[in-house]
């Protein structure tokens, strides 16, 4: 959806008229599905239902106009982005050739407690968030990117609007259900001054003091900058754009494991580390 003017995250009210590319009445009525859903933590049992049946880029069209009911009708405020299937295996899971994106509210980000009762069909990644400090160009070389940039650690909770989604979802469903965007929680931001050193994060995840799993920053698309600069791009496309203070969940250093009851413990070296208590029943 192209927005007329200042960037349509930016203003509180509608700007009136909406870009005629939005797609067809399926990708209206797709949105409309969707906001319900967000709005009232409900799953839709449907995954074949016909008003879902369009493109990638429709899809994306659909993922901006619930976001932008988001922000008029709930006062929510976009606060950045989330990338998915930066890897091969993840990419093959949902038949993707690239990357996905979800946009990020203020309602997505958590304190370090979570009730399973508030979640539907919840899974669990650990990123890397990014933190842009100025405003990023194509045109910046790596160190220059990340000298612009403060990094997080993260742990990332994908949740659907979808039953039975995972890994079952078609991708234009993904993308259109904000990348499956659930909640993020994120430590304290530091500085990483090196490019490299960005490839070289080691990650051990663990639940109530065992191992579950370990990653190396690497995963995401050899480098998270690489993510970041797929992401920048993608964004020029439609018309938008980083800005400053966005926080950019930059794509899984670990497969996804299933959200449990229990402490979670996310060690991550250069960065430190992030902590997660779930309450609730399996």
């Amino acid at each position: 959806m192209k927005a007329t003017g200042k960037n349509m995250f930016s203003m509180s009210v509608p700007k009136g008229v909406l870009d005629s590319s939005l797609g067809s009445y399926r990708g209206l009525e797709a949105s409309s599905l969707l906001y319900e859903a967000h709005l009232n933590s409900i799953c839709m049992e449907d995954h074949s239902s016909n008003c879902f049946n369009f493109d990638i880029s429709t899809a994306y069209d659909v993922q901006d106009l619930v976001t932008l009911q988001k922000v008029v009708n709930n006062g929510e405020r976009v606060l950045g982005y989330k990338i998915s299937l930066t890897s091969e295996e993840t990419q093959s899971w949902f038949k993707a050739k690239e990357p996905a994106y979800g946009t990020l509210t203020d309602r997505n980000f958590s304190e370090p407690f979570l009730d399973l009762k508030d979640l539907s069909e919840p899974l669990l990644e650990a990123e890397l968030i990014l933190i842009p400090v100025s405003d990023l160009l194509p045109s910046m070389t790596d160190s220059e990117l990340a000298a612009n940039l403060v990094v997080a650690p993260g742990l990332e909770i994908p949740d659907s609007r979808f039953r039975n989604w995972f890994p079952v979802l078609p991708l234009n469903m993904i993308i259109s259900d904000n990348s499956v965007a659930g909640k993020v929680v994120m430590g304290n931001p530091v500085k990483v001054n090196e490019p490299d050193e960005l490839a070289r994060i080691r990650l051990v995840l663990s639940k109530d003091e065992k191992v579950l799993s370990e990653g190396i920053s690497s995963t995401v698309l050899g480098n998270p900058l690489n993510s970041l600069r797929w992401l920048m791009k993608k964004l020029a496309d439609r018309g938008e754009k980083l800005t400053p203070g966005m926080r950019i969940s930059s794509g899984t250093l670990t497969l996804p494991v299933k959200l449990e009851k229990g402490k979670y413990h996310a060690a991550y070296t250069m960065v430190g580390n992030v902590d997660l208590e779930v309450a609730g029943k399996n």
